[in-house]
C-alpha cells in the first residue's frame, strides 16, 4: 500500500523530532516513524481503533512517547498518516 503523510503530520514530526534530536537523547522519533511505517505498510490494521474517530487507528512509535493516527483508504490502496501525537499534550490530534 501507497504511504500518504498530511501537511500537518509532517510537520508535528518534524518539530517533534528536531526537539529530541537538538537534546541528545535515546529518542530517535524519525527512527521509530520510519520503522512504524514499514509495520502499517504490511499489516494496515494493526493499529487499534481511535475512539472518537474509528475509521482512524493509531499505533505507538516504539521507544518515544507518541502515536501515529492514520486510517486506510482501501479504495485508493493508501494508508493516509494523519497526525503524530502524544496522549499526555494538550492538543489532540488533528483529524
Amino acid at each position: 500500500m501507497k504511504i500518504e503523510v498530511l501537511p500537518i503530520a509532517q510537520c508535528h514530526l518534524l518539530e517533534q523530532s528536531k526537539w529530541w534530536d537538538s537534546r541528545s537523547t535515546r529518542v530517535r522519533v524519525w527512527d521509530a516513524f520510519e520503522k512504524a511505517v514499514d509495520q502499517i505498510r504490511e499489516f494496515p490494521r494493526l493499529g487499534r481503533a481511535y475512539g472518537p474517530r474509528p475509521d482512524y487507528r493509531v499505533w505507538r512509535l516504539k521507544g518515544t512517547p507518541y502515536y501515529l493516527l492514520y486510517r486506510i483508504l482501501d479504495e485508493h490502496s493508501v494508508i493516509e498518516i494523519a497526525d503524530v501525537f502524544t496522549p499526555v499534550s494538550d492538543r489532540p490530534p488533528t483529524v
